[in-house]
C-alpha cells in the first residue's frame, strides 16, 4: 500500500507533463514553426486592425474557372480586398519582382522557388474575375515569417509579419462603399469551399514544404505532391525537375539547384 500510495503523485505528476512535453516536441517542429507563423499573423492581423473596418477570412478555398483556388488570408475593406499569402521560411531570400524564380539559401545549399509575387497576383486576378472586380480593386501581398532574411532589395508589398499592417495602412483611397463590403464579404464566405481533412492535410504540407525544401514537396497551384524528375535540356545537360503529379492537368514545374 505504501509503495502505491508514492506512486500515485508521480503518475499524476506524469499525467501533466507528458501531454506537454508532447506539445513541445510538435512545436519544435517545421510544421509546428509553421502554424505559430499562422497564429501570430493572425493574432497581429485582429490586434492591430480594426474587425470593423478589415472583415478577415482566412484559409479560403473557392471553386474558380481554373480549378480550386486557395488564400491564405483575405481582409475585405473600403479600400479593396487584401490577399496575403504567408512564406515560411529561414536563410537568405534572393529575389526581384520581375523574376520567375526566387532563392533561399542556408546550410549552404541553395533553393529555387518560384516569384511568390507572381503566383499571388494570379490569385488576385482569378478572385477579382470572380467577384467582378477592377484590378485596382484587389492588393496581392506576400508576408514572409520565420528566421528569414531579405538579400535583395524587396517590393513594397514583400513584408515580414512586423511590417505588414503598416503596409495594409498605406492604402487610404477608398474603392468600396460600406455596403458593398459586407455584399462582398458574404459572397465569398458564402462560396468557399467546407475545409475538409484532405484540405488541412494539404495546408499542413504546404507549410512543412516551405519551411523545409528538401522535404516532400507540395504544389503551390493544386496541392498535390511534387515528384523529382530528369529531363534533358537542350543543350543536352540532364537536369533535375520537381513536377506535379497531377499532370497533365496541373503543368507546375520547380527547378532544382
Amino acid at each position: 500500500m505504501e509503495v502505491g500510495s508514492q506512486l500515485i503523485p508521480l503518475l499524476k505528476a506524469f499525467l501533466w507533463f507528458a501531454p506537454l512535453f508532447l506539445l513541445s516536441c510538435f512545436l519544435s517542429t517545421s510544421v509546428g514553426k509553421g502554424l505559430i507563423g499562422e497564429w501570430r499573423l493572425r493574432l497581429s492581423l485582429r490586434q492591430s486592425l480594426s474587425k470593423k473596418a478589415y472583415r478577415r477570412l482566412h484559409d479560403v478555398s473557392l471553386s474558380t474557372s481554373s480549378g480550386t483556388t486557395q488564400f491564405d488570408h483575405i481582409l475585405v475593406s473600403i479600400y479593396g480586398i487584401f490577399l496575403i499569402e504567408t512564406k515560411h521560411m529561414r536563410g537568405w531570400i534572393f529575389g526581384q519582382a520581375d523574376q520567375k524564380h526566387w532563392t533561399q539559401k542556408f546550410h549552404k545549399k541553395s533553393f529555387r522557388f518560384h516569384n511568390p509575387l507572381h503566383l499571388n497576383a494570379r490569385r488576385a486576378r482569378t478572385l477579382g474575375n470572380y467577384l467582378g472586380l477592377a484590378n485596382e480593386a484587389t492588393h496581392s501581398i506576400v508576408c514572409f515569417v520565420g528566421t528569414h532574411r531579405f538579400k535583395s532589395d524587396m517590393p513594397d508589398n514583400v513584408t515580414s509579419a512586423e511590417t505588414l499592417v503598416n503596409y495594409i495602412k498605406t492604402f487610404t483611397t477608398p474603392i468600396f462603399t460600406e455596403e458593398e463590403v459586407r455584399k462582398l464579404y458574404k459572397i465569398i464566405q458564402k462560396d468557399r469551399i467546407a475545409p475538409t481533412w484532405e484540405s488541412h492535410v494539404q495546408h499542413i504540407g504546404h507549410l512543412k514544404s516551405q519551411l523545409d525544401p528538401s522535404a516532400e514537396r507540395v504544389c503551390p497551384e493544386c496541392g498535390s505532391q511534387l515528384v523529382l524528375q530528369k529531363q534533358i535540356s537542350p543543350e543536352d545537360l540532364v537536369e533535375h525537375v520537381w513536377s506535379c503529379t497531377a499532370f497533365p492537368k496541373c503543368k507546375v514545374t520547380q527547378r532544382s539547384l
